[in-house]
């Protein structure tokens, strides 16, 4: 048995207000921080991304990073809603 790597990570509060709602990053220099983001985040093609640290739940949404794009960051841990203990939609 392989024990859980993320085993003693603090696990955030589920709800909490959106940082961003359906975040669309468009062919441009961007950083963006930690939180919430309802809808998930869009990094569409050729864009350049700085990911500050911390955690980015990812709630109802996908993280979608497109061709050519270029996402860089230290210390980021990313949550998608199956991890908040959420299902999802059928």
């Amino acid at each position: 048995v392989i024990p859980d790597p993320l085993a003693g990570l603090k696990m955030p509060a589920k709800n909490g207000p959106c940082t961003a709602t359906n975040l669309q990053l468009v062919k441009r220099n961007e950083r963006i921080g930690p939180g919430r983001y309802c809808g998930g985040i869009n990094i569409k093609t050729n864009s350049n991304v700085r990911l500050d640290p911390g955690e980015y739940i990812i709630d109802g949404g996908p993280l979608n990073i497109q061709a050519h794009s270029n996402v860089t960051g230290t210390g980021v841990t990313f949550l998608v809603g199956w991890a908040l203990g959420r299902r999802r939609p059928a």
